[in-house]
């Protein structure tokens, strides 16, 4: 296939990955993370270091990220477009052919209030001038007002100081968790209630790796019983509140606490009853 550009292997703590980059562009999507100013190799760096990153796409003029569930299908361009895209999938031995079915893999996420499985699977499959993205787990949570994972670019496209996000909804006896990521697709906030261990870990992930975690204030969740979580963004950090009641401050990990925080990201395991954006 002559749109085959190179394939480039990179390693996190986790995974090993093989970036597959070609001339295309994603035909049915939903929006996605868009960065300004950086050159194509740099866009494809941010795609593979970002935690649930598929599909990077640009060139040395603009770059668009796509996370997990959010693009269907990519078109085969020639190169006279000058647009390409770079897909995120499991480390692989192929040599420069271009192969004909794909897979990737992202560790542990929940599948569902009640269940739970080891990767979050999905397949990219090449037939006439398109790739096909199909995945096995981006599920309706049975009961939920949304589906989940659930994602949203924040309103004017940052979630501003002085915002709240306030969440409503029911956990379950499993963990689930909060992101509030950048617009490169790091998470530079991880809530994460793990009823087993009795704590909610807050934490940052940038460049592939987990930085030091936070887990003080106890476990304030009860399986089945309502809850209404407040995260609201002061000049200094992110201020939580459950119940009305102040619960933890997580102290800014981001130079620009006012414009970096782009993208809310909410994973299964919870029953979501309502979300809003505050202020």
């Amino acid at each position: 296939m002559k749109a085959l550009i190179f394939l480039v292997s990179l390693v996190n703590m986790v995974y090993t990955y093989t970036m597959i980059v070609s001339w295309g562009r994603p035909t049915e999507m939903s929006p996605g993370s868009t960065v300004d100013q950086v050159l194509w190799d740099t866009c494809v760096k941010y795609c593979y270091n970002s935690m649930y990153c598929v599909l990077a796409y640009g060139n040395d003029s603009s770059c668009t990220l796509f996370d997990f569930g959010d693009v269907s299908t990519v078109e085969k361009l020639d190169p006279e477009e000058n647009l390409k895209v770079a897909m995120k999938i499991n480390n692989s031995t192929a040599d420069t052919t271009c192969p004909t079915s794909i897979s990737g893999s992202f560790p542990s996420k929940m599948r569902s209030m009640w269940e739970t499985f080891t990767n979050s699977n999905y397949n990219i499959t090449f037939t006439g001038d398109l790739w096909k993205f199909s995945y096995q787990d981006k599920v309706t949570q049975a009961g939920s007002n949304y589906a989940l994972p659930y994602t949203i670019i924040f309103p004017d496209g940052h979630f501003k100081l002085k915002q709240s996000i306030v969440l409503i909804g029911y956990p379950s006896e499993q963990r689930w968790f909060l992101n509030i990521e950048s617009s490169i697709g790091e998470v530079l906030f991880h809530f994460n209630p793990r009823p087993e261990v009795n704590e909610v870990v807050r934490s940052t992930h940038r460049n592939g790796v987990w930085e030091m975690y936070e887990s003080s204030g106890g476990y304030p969740f009860t399986a089945g019983q309502q809850f209404n979580l407040t995260i609201t963004n002061s000049i200094s950090d992110l201020q939580m509140y459950i119940n009305q009641v102040w619960f933890a401050d997580y102290r800014h990990r981001t130079p620009n606490p006012a414009e970096d925080y782009v993208k809310l990201w909410v994973q299964v395991a919870v029953y979501v009853d309502s979300l809003e954006i505050l202020g």
